[in-house]
């Protein structure tokens, strides 16, 4: 699970992986799954794919798509590295998720994805489509986390830097308009960000000097 993200009475739920140990690709494996809130239960769980609306992308950006292994043996186009990390709604009802991999001196994108909606409902992935992809200068970072957050009116955004724990916490008015960083957080590795009332709310996948894996968090005042 690399997101999460909440509207409209529904829950959203980003998923994805990388090559397994014997280099091979699952495409079932990156999706996007909705879940109806209804108290404290989830109901009429759906999932759509998004392999397709990465093709998009990978044609907006002209990247360069390698071929992969799948479980059975076939051969498969993806992008390298491919990593989605980050979910989030804009103002308007936009689903925007983020791409951790860094492709063009430092640079990682946003995706903005329409019609998603209109897919969960007919299950079908082909409904929704990438209309436009922002470009982020990462300074060497990839993005981990996005949310929009109505009372600051602009989108936090964690940038992780790879084999690294060491985090940023960035400001983003939206397309067009450059990031300011807002925060540094040196020796974590942090994945999630949102509002928790007047505080930020931060949730970190640490790794102590003896390798073990802790989850934190910790509270930032904006």
């Amino acid at each position: 699970m690399e997101g999460v993200t909440v509207r409209d009475g529904f829950l959203f739920i980003l998923a994805g992986c990388g090559l397994d140990k014997k280099d091979r690709f699952d495409p079932r494996c990156h999706v996007l799954a909705r879940a109806a809130l209804h108290g404290t239960s989830l109901l009429d769980f759906r999932v759509v794919r998004v392999m397709p609306w990465l093709d998009e992308a990978a044609r907006i950006l002209d990247l360069k798509r390698i071929k992969v292994r799948s479980l059975d043996g076939e051969k498969i186009k993806t992008l390298k590295n491919l990593k989605l990390e980050g979910l989030a709604f804009t103002p308007q009802g936009e689903f925007l998720i983020g791409m951790r991999q860094r492709f063009v001196d430092g640079e990682s994108a946003i995706l903005h994805v329409t019609d998603v909606q209109e897919s969960f409902e007919s299950q079908d992935s082909e409904l929704a489509h990438v209309t436009s992809v922002d470009r982020i200068s990462l300074k060497g970072a990839g993005v981990s986390s996005i949310k929009f957050d109505p009372p600051l009116n602009q989108y936090l955004m964690l940038w992780i830097y790879p084999g690294k724990l060491r985090t940023d916490l960035w400001l983003w008015e939206g397309p067009v308009v450059e990031p300011r960083r807002a925060y540094k957080l040196r020796d974590h590795k942090a994945e999630g960000v949102c509002r928790w009332r007047d505080r930020i709310l931060i949730l970190c996948d640490d790794e102590d000097p003896d390798g073990t894996k802790m989850g934190r968090y910790g509270f930032l005042q904006p």
